[in-house]
Parts: structure tokens; C-alpha cells; sequence
């Protein structure tokens, strides 16, 4: 009987213990599901944009002028809906991709360089918040380089302004991680 007390307590701390997430809302074809629909309503999304017009340019389509490409807005919404932190996250690293090539093609050195910095400071902010062994979504992170051009662009972007800002990344401790991640949440 104390065996079986044991085990039982064991699977249900077990159980208790797995966060288990909602199934990310991906887009099936052209048409959307009922769940996407009420998302997009819900977060006022702009609709798919098209793909040969959003792939045209590096920054694609905006029709909202939120500093997102609409095409990234729209997945980290459908993938994230039930954690707004994760949305926030994903929203400003999205957002300062956009600003990147912004200060690039100005050659605002000194906005790049704050804002390179503020990419950094996300990409840690989700491994503070969420474990060192947190589900990361590359896709998702690294959208702004989904095609051949936005790659190459990156890339050059990188390797030119890496004159100017160095290449090292300026660590964050874990005492200022927790003041910065705050505005995440």
C-alpha cells in the first residue's frame, strides 16, 4: 500500500511539474481557422500579406506601420497567443530588426549600436525568463532572414556596422536582466 502511495505521488508530481503549452496556431493554406480568425480580430492583425509583394523588399509589407512585417506579426500572434510575454518578446525583437536596417541604411551608428544591444538584451530576456532549456523558436526570431536576399542583406548589414560597433556581445548580469525583462511581462 505504501508502494502505491509512493508511486502515485511520484506520477503526479511528474505530471504537475511539464508545462504544457497550447498547440502553436499555424496557417493551413490559404484559409484560416476559427482560432486565427478570433485571434486576428482580438490583436487587430492586418491580413496575410502577399508573398511575391512582402518579399520584394527587405522590410516587406507593414500596412499597419508598426515597425512588424505583417507576415511576422501575424505568427508570433498564432504561436504565442496564450503567453503575452513571449508575444511581447518576439514583437520587440521584430520590431528592432526593422530598426536595424533602419539605422543601417542611415548609418546612424550610435542607434544601431543601442539597438543591437536591445536585440541582445531579448534574446536573453527569454532565457532568463524561461530557462536556460526554453523552447526557442529560431523561425520566429530569426524571421527577418527568411529569404535568400533578407540573409545576405543581414549578413552585409552585420559584417558593415561591425566596424563601427565592434563584434563582442556586452553581457547583461542577471541583476540588470531582471530590471529589463520587466517591461516584457
Amino acid at each position: 500500500m505504501k508502494q502505491i502511495l509512493i508511486l502515485t505521488a511520484i506520477i503526479l508530481a511528474a505530471s504537475c511539474a511539464k508545462k504544457v503549452e497550447p498547440a502553436p496556431v499555424n496557417a493551413p493554406s490559404s484559409e484560416e481557422t476559427e482560432l486565427q480568425k478570433r485571434l486576428v480580430k482580438e490583436y487587430n492583425l492586418p491580413p496575410e500579406p502577399d508573398v511575391e509583394e512582402n518579399n520584394a523588399t527587405i522590410n516587406g509589407v507593414d500596412i499597419n506601420n508598426n515597425l512588424i512585417r505583417d507576415d511576422w506579426e501575424r505568427a508570433i500572434v498564432f504561436k504565442y497567443y496564450y503567453d503575452q510575454t513571449k508575444m511581447n518578446l518576439h514583437n520587440a525583437n521584430a520590431r528592432n530588426s526593422t530598426l536595424l536596417n533602419k539605422y543601417y541604411e542611415e548609418m546612424n551608428v550610435s542607434e544601431y549600436i543601442e539597438t543591437s544591444q536591445k536585440t541582445k538584451d531579448i534574446i536573453s530576456c527569454n532565457f532568463f525568463l524561461y530557462g536556460i532549456n526554453a523552447a526557442y523558436d529560431k523561425s520566429l526570431m530569426f524571421m527577418s532572414e527568411n529569404t535568400k536576399e533578407r540573409k545576405l542583406y543581414a549578413s552585409k548589414r552585420s559584417s558593415d556596422m561591425t566596424k563601427y560597433s565592434g563584434s563582442g556581445w556586452e553581457g547583461t548580469s542577471d541583476s540588470e536582466l531582471e530590471e529589463v525583462c520587466q517591461k516584457y511581462k
